[in-house]
């Protein structure tokens, strides 16, 4: 077993259910000599786009220290979205409930702390006033449909860790997804999971953004998965995009265009050829990482170095070989094996 093989299957284990694929196994060898790959949707991503990437972030668990202040403020609209949809659930949900979780996600997700690292980014958003702003917003434009339209069957519910989600095999692998899809609803007649995305602003080619998107076909093909196994026989072709513009549109756009709106919601479609075409790639991606794990080789696509603002990893690959390791003891962090869930007891 070479070293990589050893490293990745020294795993911490976050459970006694023995039921339970422990935090950090990304396979186990079968009786019949193929391999269970467990993947999900952030690992599989960032192994498409580079392996080195993915060797890095998911074999050596290095990550880079800090987090910029877009990335926090997307957590603590997640946290806020949870607890509203969980309101919303229970029958509880007012608006001054809706800014009253907005401003305890806001406090536990400890967004007060992060200005002496960034003053004008928490000043542009408008600090907790803002946070006020953005969820009252949200609820005047969400509230009086979804309590109409949605039953709300599942907020923040994981799936896959107990292996029962087997989305595709062949003769080297069988590829088990694992995932949390932010809610899980009943709209009217169809049954559907609900992905919370956050941008910047929401621009006019919106609906074209999440078409092809693996994350939100793993979704449907999980749900698909999930409701067979549960006796739920019902078409599930889709998945809804719930977009939040993290900066407040301006009243005075430019050149007299409409102002933007601050939330959109994007229905994404997929027929049964498209989701099994997803099935069909991810297994083929497994196979190359059961490949690249056997033979400790990671291809490096220096293509995706530059994608939109850098790699995360780019000062690494930027520096020789023999200086690497002085870069990641100086800039990185090695953290704890990443899952998108922890099974509830």
């Amino acid at each position: 077993m070479s070293d990589t093989q050893q490293s990745i299957q020294e795993v911490k284990t976050s459970t006694s259910d023995p039921n339970v694929i422990p935090v950090g196994k990304l396979y186990e060898v079968r009786p019949d000599g193929r391999w269970n790959i467990y993947i999900d949707h952030h690992m599989i991503s960032g192994f498409a786009k580079c392996e080195s990437y993915f060797e890095l972030a998911h074999i050596q668990r290095v990550k880079p220290r800090g987090m910029s202040f877009t990335a926090n403020i997307g957590i603590w609209w997640a946290k806020s979205l949870e607890w509203y949809y969980t309101a919303l659930a229970q029958g509880s949900l007012t608006r001054e409930v809706a800014v009253h979780l907005a401003l305890d996600a806001w406090d536990e997700c400890s967004i007060d702390k992060l200005v002496p690292n960034f003053p004008y980014s928490y000043e542009k958003f408008g600090g907790r006033e803002g946070a006020i702003v953005m969820i009252s917003q949200y609820f005047d434009f969400a509230y009086q449909y979804d309590s109409v339209h949605w039953k709300v069957i599942g907020v923040e519910a994981g799936f896959g860790r107990k292996r029962e989600c087997l989305i595709g095999e062949n003769d080297k692998v069988c590829v088990y997804y694992i995932g949390k899809p932010d809610i899980f609803i009943r709209e009217d007649k169809y049954l559907m999971p609900v992905d919370n995305k956050t941008k910047d602003y929401i621009k006019a080619d919106i609906e074209h953004q999440f078409k092809p998107h693996a994350q939100t076909a793993g979704y449907i093909v999980a749900a698909q998965e999930i409701c067979k196994h549960l006796g739920i026989h019902e078409v599930i072709d889709r998945c809804l995009v719930n977009v939040a513009a993290r900066n407040e549109p301006s009243d005075n756009p430019r050149g007299g265009k409409a102002r933007k709106p601050r939330f959109k919601r994007v229905p994404v479609h997929y027929s049964v050829a498209e989701l099994q075409e997803w099935r069909d790639q991810k297994v083929i991606q497994a196979a190359r990482l059961r490949e690249c794990i056997e033979t400790n080789t990671w291809i490096w696509n220096d293509s995706a170095c530059h994608y939109y603002g850098g790699c995360e990893y780019r000062a690494i690959h930027a520096a020789p070989p023999a200086a690497r390791l002085v870069v990641i003891n100086a800039s990185y962090r090695i953290a704890e094996a990443w899952t998108p869930y922890e099974p509830e007891d």
